[in-house]
């Protein structure tokens, strides 16, 4: 997952025909996934200015997305805009 989000994901952007890779959560939330043995790794996402991807969280997973994943991503993508809106947003290359 991590070779995809650092190398694919941002030649390529989201696998938008792919629903067992890109799964829409609601109110503009996305879910990247891959599908491994063992755990099952998911990264939540969502749009800022077309095509750019904002990555909120990741969590492994059994059978549904947690509310709690849900609702931090939620939260982090309010925070993210309200400091993009006040010019206070950071970029960091990891």
């Amino acid at each position: 997952m991590l070779l995809f989000l650092q190398v694919r994901l941002p030649q390529d952007g989201p696998p938008v025909n792919n629903a067992l890779l890109c799964k829409p959560l609601g109110d503009g939330l996305f879910e990247l996934r891959r599908q491994p043995k063992g755990q099952k790794l998911r990264v939540v996402f969502f749009y800022d200015e077309g095509r750019r991807i904002v990555c909120t969280n990741a969590f492994s997973k059994a059978e549904t997305t947690p509310r709690t994943e849900l609702a931090l991503a939620k939260a982090q993508r309010k925070r993210y805009l309200m400091a993009k809106l006040a010019r206070e947003l950071i970029i960091e290359e990891i």
